[in-house]
């Protein structure tokens, strides 16, 4: 990530440290004093031993969020004194912590606060448009988003996130155009890639389609191997794979993932998915219903489930999730 664009944009450093010394290094860039003498930093090292990467993920709330969450709790209280002198910094932390720990609302709120005390700061605008892309108001994020670039916004991934939400809306020509602007910027970036052929399959445009599956996967496969550790990059991987019809190799991606510690929602969807192409059913309901144990409220996971039970003739127990996707939606 380019520094200069990176620089100010609290959400992007909190989920993409790596280890104490990065979170150290990101915040001064930001201005917060750190406590050099501090023996959390050790504490913060061992909660942060693994990426938690939430901005390449940004249409799902299912990742393992207590470490970092912690992580950050554990700074804001130990580590960054300015935070608690300033009330404006203070916000911000406390927005990203909440976020962390799946309370969207109350980071918005942490968010608004901040802005009162300082409207002009883009970043602000930038956090608070992730927290609301998590609460479905892709509407009001986009207000946020073009609020923070109107302030000179320089964040990688701001258009990224941006595109992602106009293309939850349906505007996939729009998301294109943002996509293409961050490409530019970032052509190795396989998220970029992943999400452009996701708008681009929405809208028919097959042939393109095919194109930038084909270039996330190459991406992705330079990524890992500077990051060989990194589940994240082989959850993704398989996402574009699965997305090319690859499923065998995407399930591979998937298991890796797994097994460096990757659980998040949608990464048993897949695979379920991938798995129900390749006809194995009775293994693709088994990861649905680790979807469901991730997040009970999920009613998409209860609807495939229903559906092969109903292709199983077994149309009682189908019937049951059927009634619960409803309840939930």
């Amino acid at each position: 990530m380019n520094k200069d664009r990176s620089k100010g944009s609290i959400i992007s450093i909190s989920y993409n440290f790596q280890n104490a010394d990065e979170i150290k290094k990101q915040f001064c860039n930001y201005g917060i004093e750190i406590d050099n003498n501090s023996a959390e930093m050790d504490k913060i090292k061992e909660l942060t031993d693994k990426r938690h990467n939430v901005v390449h993920s940004v249409s799902t709330i299912d990742y393992d969020a207590k470490r970092g969450y912690d992580a950050v709790e554990k700074f804001m209280k130990h580590i960054c004194k300015k935070a608690f002198n300033t009330g404006l910094e203070f916000y911000i932390l406390k927005g990203v912590a909440l976020v962390l720990q799946y309370q969207f609302h109350k980071a918005v709120e942490c968010f608004d606060e901040a802005i009162k005390l300082d409207g002009k700061k883009s970043t602000i605008y930038l956090n608070k448009g992730h927290a609301l892309q998590f609460l479905n108001k892709n509407d009001e994020a986009i207000e946020c988003f073009d609020k923070a670039i109107k302030l000179g916004e320089k964040s990688s991934n701001l258009y990224l996130h941006k595109g992602f939400a106009l293309y939850s809306l349906g505007k996939s020509d729009e998301a294109i155009e943002c996509f293409d602007r961050e490409i530019k910027l970032e052509p190795k970036n396989g998220h970029l890639h992943l999400y452009k052929g996701f708008a681009l399959y929405s809208l028919g445009k097959s042939d393109e389609v095919v194109e930038c599956f084909d270039e996330a996967v190459e991406c992705f496969d330079r990524e890992i191997k500077l990051e060989p550790k990194n589940g994240a990059l082989y959850m993704h991987k398989g996402y574009a794979l699965h997305s090319l019809g690859k499923s065998d190799e995407a399930i591979e991606c998937f298991d890796k993932a797994i097994k460096l510690g990757e659980k998040r929602l949608i990464l048993y969807i897949h695979k379920g998915s991938a798995l129900k192409s390749l006809g194995k059913s009775d293994e693709a309901i088994e990861c649905f219903e680790e979807a469901i144990r991730i997040k009970p409220d999920y009613p998409t996971a209860y609807r495939f489930i229903a559906k092969i039970l109903h292709e199983q003739g077994k149309h009682d127990k189908a019937e049951e999730y059927d009634s619960k996707a409803k309840s939930l939606s």
